[in-house]
């Protein structure tokens, strides 16, 4: 019997750099549960407080919501997938989006509290409304942009049904990993994560692989990123795993071993030889 599904949400950080947009990974810990060692975008699972109501009150879409989810999502939980992408960012990246009531950025004094604030809410010992309702602070959506849905396959001990959002990195906050699930982060672009995981200094899991040649191919700005995910219409992407010719390959939907009648963009597998990932 498959392990049971989990909602997760997962936040693309995006900056302008010199030579393209450039996008947050960390390194997951070695003692991880999933994904020891990959490098992966801020994430996690949706949980229980992500759709109470005193947090809920402080989201701020800043743009229409209708239609933002490809499937059946309610309007509670399509706020707590996007909650839980924003404190993933801020637990695991040290990133908060967030304004005050006047809808101003947070200033330096506050912006060296939600450190502190960081580390109780890391360690158990406060909540994320805490957090806002004390620095009296609205979660801001208005950048955010839904471009990508996986679900783990069954083999796996852990499965989750994730939502892929990107943002713009707002401006003044420094990124950096929590040093605890995540024990290093740099800002990298698309192209250059992908090159690292080809050459084996950088491993990366399947849905991250994909997503950051889908970002790679279209990163020229922060500008061009966001209207790419804007234009996105999501699918959910179950993958299969086959074994071809001794080779565990994850199949994703296109493949012949995979066909679909859903939109569908090739490669179409995903590898795995040498401890490392590769679409072909």
């Amino acid at each position: 019997m498959s392990a049971p599904i989990r909602d997760a949400a997962t936040l693309v950080l995006v900056r302008d750099g010199q030579d393209g947009a450039e996008v947050f990974l960390s390194r997951r810990s070695a003692r991880a549960a999933f994904m020891a060692n990959a490098y992966v975008y801020p994430g996690g699972r949706l949980d229980d407080a992500d759709t109470d109501a005193r947090l809920v009150a402080r989201l701020r879409w800043g743009r229409p919501t209708a239609g933002w989810f490809e499937d059946e999502v309610d309007d509670l939980r399509a706020a707590g997938l996007v909650i839980a992408a924003l404190r993933e960012s801020f637990e695991e990246a040290g990133v908060l989006l967030a304004r005050d009531g006047d809808g101003a950025a947070p200033d330096a004094q506050t912006l060296a509290r939600l450190g502190e604030w960081r580390d109780r809410l890391n360690a158990g010992a406060a909540g994320f409304v805490d957090v806002l309702e004390a620095e009296g602070l609205w979660l801001d959506a208005s950048e955010l942009r839904y471009f990508a849905h996986w679900i783990t396959p069954p083999f796996e001990t852990r499965r989750f049904d994730t939502r892929f959002f990107v943002t713009p990195a707002p401006e003044g906050q420094a990124a950096a990993a929590d040093r605890a699930e995540l024990v290093e982060g740099e800002w990298m672009r698309p192209a250059q994560a992908l090159a690292r995981n080809a050459d084996g200094t950088l491993m990366l899991a399947p849905p991250t692989l994909c997503t950051l040649e889908d970002l790679a191919a279209v990163g020229a700005s922060v500008a061009s990123v966001l209207a790419w995910a804007e234009a996105e219409q999501p699918v959910p992407i179950l993958p299969q795993l086959h074994d071809v010719d001794g080779v565990p390959t994850l199949v994703l939907p296109g493949d012949p071993l995979f066909p679909s009648d859903r939109p569908a963009r090739g490669p179409w597998r995903v590898t795995f030889a040498g401890g490392q990932t590769r679409r072909e």
